[in-house]
């Protein structure tokens, strides 16, 4: 095998491996578009969907840490994982919303969390774009951090 044949037949294995990975991501992504639309058709949209990464949580939701997307209605905050069931929190159980330059011994360099407190005292974080905008749609002020 010459070296202009083994260059494209490794060119075309990683090709199809470029495919077999990203093919299903873009359904995904397209799907979760979809599904976000028919989910909030109903609601009030405060703020988002927009790009998110989901931190963890202190308890009781999910500890998978993902990327998605970001919403706030009238009657909830909600994250869309592009893998996962969606995590929700009912408007009213938000007790505050913070900044954070870490959370859960997450630190991201040049990116501050969004930290939202239920009023069961369980904290969920997030990185957000702008997260004082996100405390500002949640009608809640930022404490010091």
């Amino acid at each position: 095998m010459t070296n202009g044949e083994l260059v494209l037949v490794i060119s075309t294995a990683v090709a199809g491996v470029n495919a077999a990975v990203w093919i299903p991501i873009v359904r995904r992504l397209r799907a979760m578009a979809a599904r976000i639309a028919r989910d909030l058709a109903n609601e009030r949209v405060a703020r988002g969907p927009e790009r998110a990464n989901y931190s963890g949580a202190s308890a009781e939701y999910s500890k998978v840490r993902g990327t998605g997307k970001l919403a706030l209605t009238d009657r909830r905050l909600v994250f869309y994982k592009v893998f996962g069931a969606p995590i929700e929190i009912a408007r009213a159980d938000i007790a505050s919303a913070t900044t954070a330059r870490s959370f859960k011994s997450e630190r991201h360099v040049g990116r501050t969390h969004l930290v939202v407190k239920t009023t069961r005292g369980i904290e969920l974080g997030f990185i957000v774009a702008d997260p004082a905008a996100w405390i500002g749609a949640l009608g809640l002020s930022n404490p010091a951090t």
